[in-house]
């Protein structure tokens, strides 16, 4: 799973390997050097990845990055799935809008929400993103569904390098975020509005 692709067990299935010089430095000293070099000295570790056995997929690189952000993680996941935002983090960004909006909130309960069926707890919908690469003439559209919930207790996260573990009342998220295929999704010659599916809610586009 996603969340199991990013903890220090994915050694297991997936080789990491430091991206640049200076996380293979900072992961060769002891782990309070570690815990000093991304605290105090805001310093972002990032590991490019392979999957060890072949399947759909397993060709792709997986990059993996650890650094200390100034907000909280609801925040974190709030900011991620707020499309009015994006341009705030992401300069390549023209704008995103949500196209399909299965339930609202990061921390919805599934059925406690009032006209959705969605039957998970947390935020999910299809979103549609303009970007303008760098070095590139052409623009780049993605459509996208997106996810994201609290974590829970038996999604046993375990500890990671800054130490401390999501158990109990503990406010870790998780986002996920996976490519929509498909015509559906297809930009429309004229604005029209998403069908409704699974109790979503849809979205004219301007």
């Amino acid at each position: 799973t996603g969340i199991n692709a990013v903890l220090p067990q994915s050694d297991e299935y997936i080789d990491w390997k430091p991206a640049d010089s200076n996380t293979k430095k900072i992961m060769d000293l002891d782990d309070d050097e570690i815990r000093k070099a991304i605290n105090e000295d805001k310093e972002i570790l990032v590991w490019m990845g392979k999957f060890k056995l072949d399947g759909y997929g397993s060709q792709l690189p997986i990059v993996k990055t650890t650094s200390i952000l100034p907000l909280s993680p609801k925040d974190m996941a709030e900011l991620l799935m707020d499309s009015d935002r994006v341009k705030s983090y992401n300069t390549m960004s023209l704008g995103r809008k949500d196209i399909l909006v299965f339930q609202h909130g990061v921390d919805s309960q599934a059925g406690e929400v009032e006209g959705s069926s969605f039957s998970l707890d947390g935020e999910a919908k299809i979103v549609r993103n303009l970007t303008k690469p760098p070095m590139s003439k052409k623009l780049m559209e993605f459509v996208t569904l997106m996810y994201a919930r609290r974590i829970k207790e038996e999604d046993n996260v375990g500890l990671g390098i800054m130490g401390g573990s999501i158990s109990g009342n503990d406010d870790g998220y998780i986002v996920v975020t996976r490519a929509v295929g498909g015509r559906q999704w297809n930009r429309p010659s004229k604005p029209n509005p998403v069908e409704t599916r699974g109790g979503g809610k849809s979205v004219n586009e301007d």
